[in-house]
């Protein structure tokens, strides 16, 4: 039967099986289980056994070349509505009037609540939203049944967009505040560039693996079963890279060429070393092969010295992101955090603070700081907040790299936590890595990668930079467009128009949180990571 239905053209994937077919099928699966019965019942006991029902529809399938559960949902067909002609197909029209779009340009009011409330809610909570999950959700409600592609012509035209997460720990609305106080801040240094006398410096830190390679290439189906299969890893030794770039290019003199010590001088901003991370141990995290002593030796021995070469008689405005040894500091830094009862005992102590107002606005005596509440004495929380008032007011806290700053005269601009988008250096990033894809080959020593990543680093020059710079430009007027920016665009629409605010017009720009307001946001984020 099977050479019969093969030869016949029968059988076939996407061929809908006849009325005819389907009879002859489940006569052959009645047959073989009626004639296996009785010869299971001829023979002696326990020597021959009876088909099941599943097991004669395998072989009837197999010799029809279709699938058990076709033949499976033909018999219940036949034996609910009596029929053996093919089922009508499920997929169903739009000109169906059963379907959810007949007559309507697209989702009622009630589908669009369903969806907005899904996806918003997916994105408070971190959790995976796909097409199957709202149909299911819409079906559960409404008791509609949408087609897939119907779901996703919905989802679109509403204007939802599917890509990769941005994760961030901070809630929208500091997240936007703190963008609006960078990019106030941002085009007040470049209105200073344009003037003279300063210069926007742009660093990051990044690594690449011996291995690196492009993800995609052409082949041929008829090379091997799996056409695109390669040999080799994007493993090895872990490089970091470590440089700054100007409007001008890459911060570094032509001449300098950077060792891979960084207790050693050279006028160049770039380094790529594998000796950050070549101790037998490669955290997963790049950022932990880093620290703040090395981060400062590569301020002072390679940054201010490329700087002053190349800029000689101008100050500096370094932009970086947040990255924890970029803010290291030293024993003079002052702080409540982690600190016991005793040691806030003994602060006030030496403070000679005489009494302190509780929260319920009782006077407490410096005698009682030492005891507990239920004594007449404060809280831990009580202690804390007033050592902490204290500090603020008679301390001047700053990290070692703003003190080296304020030393050489120059200035810091931190980019607001999660939003890589406002550094152009990640494009340098992203330059530098495609060409060091494009070289890839198996068995590259990691020597190989080193030089070819120095290379890049060396190739990025003045009109790249500037490019990619005018793109991150674009992307803040982008920004700028939508309703995150709060009220800037009443001021100033584009990062151009925003360069040319006075102060008064600045001083106007409001929805911005103040910094008490940001650390707190910052504070609560970290303890719900």
């Amino acid at each position: 039967m099977h050479n019969t239905v093969k030869a016949a053209g029968l059988g076939q994937q996407g061929r809908t099986r006849s009325a005819e077919e389907n009879a002859r099928a489940l006569l052959h699966v009645d047959t073989l289980m009626a004639v296996s019965a009785a010869a299971a019942a001829a023979a002696p006991s326990g020597v021959v056994r009876a088909l099941s029902y599943d097991a004669a529809v395998k072989k009837v399938a197999a010799a029809e070349q279709t699938t058990p559960n076709t033949l499976r949902r033909v018999r219940q067909r036949f034996e609910k509505e009596g029929e053996l002609a093919p089922p009508s197909p499920k997929r169903m029209k739009i000109d169906d009037p059963h379907h959810p779009r007949f007559g309507e340009g697209g989702p009622s009011l009630e589908i669009q609540n369903i969806i907005h409330g899904l996806v918003k809610e997916a994105a408070e909570e971190n959790t995976y939203i796909s097409l199957s999950t709202l149909r299911a959700a819409v079906f559960a409600a409404t008791d509609q049944q949408i087609p897939k592609s119907t779901m996703h012509t919905w989802v679109a035209s509403m204007g939802f967009n599917h890509g990769k997460k941005k994760l961030t720990g901070l809630p929208p609305s500091y997240s936007n505040a703190l963008v609006r106080r960078y990019l106030l801040q941002y085009t007040k240094h470049r209105k200073a560039e344009k003037r003279g006398g300063v210069v926007l410096v742009w660093m990051d830190e990044s690594y690449i693996h011996q291995g690196y390679c492009s993800k995609y290439t052409w082949s041929h189906p008829t090379n091997t079963v799996t056409p695109n299969r390669t040999r080799g890893n994007e493993s090895g030794k872990r490089l970091i890279i470590i440089s700054a770039i100007t409007k001008d290019g890459v911060l570094a003199h032509p001449d300098a060429e950077p060792s891979d010590n960084l207790e050693e001088t050279c006028e160049s901003a770039s380094i790529v070393t594998s000796k950050l991370s070549a101790d037998g141990f490669q955290p997963e995290d790049y950022h932990d092969t880093m620290n703040g002593e090395r981060f400062l030796a590569w301020v002072e021995n390679r940054l201010f010295p490329a700087f002053n070469k190349l800029y000689e008689g101008k100050k500096m405005v370094l932009i970086l992101d947040n990255a924890s040894f970029h803010k290291s500091k030293d024993e003079t830094w002052k702080s409540v955090n982690g600190k016991s009862r005793t040691w806030l005992e003994e602060y006030l102590f030496n403070a000679e603070v005489e009494f302190i107002l509780g929260k319920d606005g009782r006077k407490i005596r410096s005698t009682k700081f030492t005891l507990k509440k239920h004594e007449g004495g404060p809280t831990d929380a009580e202690l804390r907040d007033v050592v902490r008032d204290h500090i603020k007011s008679h301390w001047s806290n700053s990290t070692v790299l703003e003190q080296l700053f304020a030393r050489e005269g120059h200035q810091l601009l931190w980019t607001p936590q999660y939003e890589s988008w406002l550094q152009p250096i990640e494009l340098v990033w992203a330059r530098i890595k495609h060409e060091v894809a494009k070289q890839s080959k198996r068995g590259r020593k990691w020597q190989e990668t080193q030089d070819q990543t120095r290379k890049a680093l060396k190739n990025i020059d003045k009109n790249l930079c500037t490019k990619l710079i005018e793109h991150t430009h674009k992307l803040m007027d982008e920004w700028l467009k939508s309703d995150d920016a709060g009220t800037l665009p009443k001021h100033a629409a584009t990062v151009a128009a925003l360069t040319k605010l006075t102060v008064a017009q600045r001083a106007e720009c409001t929805n911005l949180k103040s910094k008490v307001d940001v650390e707190v946001a910052l504070e609560e984020a970290e303890k719900e990571n």
